[in-house]
This record gives structure tokens, C-alpha cells and sequence, in this order.
């Protein structure tokens, strides 16, 4: 197996497909064709990993539908599938998790460490909670070596999900208003993290062989309220920023990435202002 090689599988959707250039600079990067259908097939799936001669494999497929139980079983068997062929081969494993396995907590007062227990509140987070069971437990029982690697909301200028961030940005540079929400403990806080940010703390985790849970975040977050003003600034745009009060608590999940900066010496770099400006002038351009 060549520890050079990374194959990456999740590659036709963001963040997979930026971090597959991203992390072309220093590793053989491999991805397949239709992987959709091969990580459902595991007779086809050994064979495209044999094929590859990579010594990590690098899990992005989170669920294909966003809060839904069909994703959660899709998700967990090509998971499995992948699993059970590092296991049988010898390979290592990393899976990239999210912060939304902690959401069923009350509002969090600091930023969230890798030792506190997980607690999902929807199909998604759950999915992704149950994946990193099944991973505890092939290391645990085969010893297979794998990393969980827990991030914020990742973005950047490719990421065409939809989601509340591309909305506040395209309607800033419609001028249209930009609603945001406020809870009992008041405006949501969300973790952002640059995929170049991203990209890097996968890097040296690689390199370093690192282990068993990561976290990979911004450490401050900001509010979905002052997030909707920022954009609005960087686009120079004319949008009011409206608020509309919600039943519930917010839970304000920001991770804790003191592990990364003490094992890896990992810090983001890139400016939430900076970042967003990226995304902006991306989606102000017209594609053609």
C-alpha cells in the first residue's frame, strides 16, 4: 500500500470534490466512477479500493438527503461496506463527521471538546452519530485505524448545497431582506470553517497518522444575525436584516479544536470576512 496515495470517496459533491484538488499537492489523490452505486455494492467496492493502492481511505459521503431516514440506511451501508474492506485489507480509515451529532444538547456555553457525548436530535445527525459507532467499533474489535474528523458548516466558493448561507448571499445581492431566526437564548451561533482551512487540518492529520476523534472549527462562531449584517457589507448590498422569534433553544454547537492546534499545530487561517468575500464575487458572477 502506497501511504501517498489517498483514495477519497465522496468526491462528487462539496466538500469532497474542492478537497480532492486541494489535497492534490501533496497526496496522490484516487476517486471512482458512479461511486454511488459501487459503495453500495461491496463486491465492486474491494475490487475499485485493491485497484487504487491507497493506504488511507477518506469517507465524505455524509446522507444523500438531508433529514431523512432512507439517507441514514444508505449512508450506513455503504459505510459498513467501506469498513469492512479497510478492515480485511489493512488500510486507515478517516470519516468526516459533523457538530450537528451534539445538537440534541441544550445551548452549549464554550466550545465543544471531543470528549463530550454526542447526543443527535434528527436523521441526520443521527446518521452521522450511528456511523461513528460502527466506526468505535471496528477499531475497538479489529483494530482498525481510523480517525473521526467533526467539523462546523464547511464552505467555500465550489459549494453549491443549498442551504440558509447561499440564501443570505444571493438574496443580499438581490437587495431582497434576509430573515434570520432568534430563539429563547436569542440569534443561533454557527461554526464556519473555510475549506482551505479544511483541507489543511486533513493534511497533517494524514501525515501524522492521528487517531480517534478530531475536531476542526473556528473556536468562536458567530451569530446567524450578524452573520446576515456581514454579508450584506462585504456585498454591498441595500437588504434588511429581519429577525423572526422561534419556539426552543438554540444549541449553538462550536467545537473545541485545541486537540488540532497541540497534535497538528492546526489554526484557521482564512478570515470569516475574507471567505465570504470569495463566495460572494463567486455567486455575483454570472455563469454562462
Amino acid at each position: 500500500l502506497d501511504p501517498s496515495r489517498v483514495l477519497l470517496l465522496g468526491a462528487t459533491r462539496f466538500p469532497g470534490s474542492s478537497l480532492c484538488q486541494l489535497l492534490a499537492s501533496e497526496f496522490s489523490m484516487c476517486t471512482m466512477q458512479d461511486e454511488r452505486t459501487v459503495l453500495l455494492r461491496p463486491a465492486h467496492l474491494e475490487i475499485k479500493v485493491h485497484a487504487s493502492n491507497a493506504k488511507c481511505i477518506l469517507f465524505t459521503g455524509h446522507p444523500e438527503v438531508t433529514d431523512s431516514v432512507c439517507g441514514l440506511g444508505k449512508l450506513l451501508i455503504a459505510l459498513r461496506n467501506a469498513l469492512e474492506i479497510c478492515r480485511a485489507q489493512g488500510r486507515r480509515f478517516i470519516f468526516l463527521s459533523s457538530n450537528r451529532v451534539f445538537e440534541g444538547h441544550h445551548a452549549f456555553d464554550a466550545p465543544v471538546k471531543e470528549d463530550e457525548p454526542a447526543c443527535p436530535n434528527t436523521p441526520y445527525g443521527e446518521a452521522l452519530f450511528l456511523a461513528e459507532q460502527l466506526i468505535e467499533l471496528y477499531g475497538r474489535c479489529s483494530g482498525l485505524d481510523a480517525l473521526v474528523v467533526r467539523t462546523g458548516i464547511v464552505y467555500g466558493n465550489s459549494d453549491n448545497r443549498p442551504g440558509f448561507l447561499q440564501t443570505f448571499i444571493r438574496q443580499a445581492l438581490r437587495n431582497n431582506p434576509i430573515v434570520t431566526h432568534c430563539y429563547h437564548n436569542g440569534s443561533p451561533f454557527v461554526d464556519l470553517l473555510h475549506v482551505t482551512d479544511f483541507a489543511e487540518g486533513l493534511s497533517c492529520a494524514i501525515r501524522r497518522g492521528l487517531s480517534g476523534l478530531l475536531h476542526l472549527g473556528s473556536k468562536t462562531g458567530i451569530s446567524t444575525f450578524e452573520l446576515a449584517n456581514l454579508i450584506v457589507r462585504i456585498a454591498g448590498s441595500h437588504s434588511m436584516v429581519e429577525r423572526v422569534s422561534l419556539r426552543g433553544i438554540a444549541p449553538n454547537v462550536i467545537l473545541d479544536s485545541s486537540r488540532a492546534l497541540g497534535s497538528l499545530g492546526w489554526r484557521p487561517r482564512i478570515t470569516l470576512e475574507q471567505g465570504l468575500g470569495e463566495v460572494v464575487a463567486t455567486l455575483r458572477t454570472p455563469t454562462t
